[in-house]
């Protein structure tokens, strides 16, 4: 599933309009790892916590880790890590 727009508008830091590209996405996919990722990344930018931690909570739900630290199952958008603090944290 191609999430171009959504990718290219988080690159160029216009948030709200990735969030609205994210919205127009069939709700049949809207659960699936890779949009939560970046939904994820959207939050995080404005500083919406709260809708962050409940996206993080849905994405660990459809995302299986094993204890060796592979995954099995679907996994976060390449190059989205929804449990890395954001830069310049702590």
């Amino acid at each position: 599933m191609p999430l171009t727009a959504p990718h290219g508008y988080v690159k160029l830091g216009m948030f709200l309009d990735a969030n609205a590209e994210l919205d127009e996405v069939d709700a049949d996919v809207r659960h699936l790892p890779e949009v939560l990722g970046v939904r994820i990344e959207i939050y995080r930018a404005l500083k919406k916590w709260e809708l962050m931690e409940a996206v993080a909570r849905k994405l660990t739900l459809t995302t299986r880790i094993m204890p060796n630290g592979g995954s099995h199952g679907p996994t976060p958008a390449e190059g989205l890590n929804p449990l890395r603090p954001p830069e310049g944290f702590c």
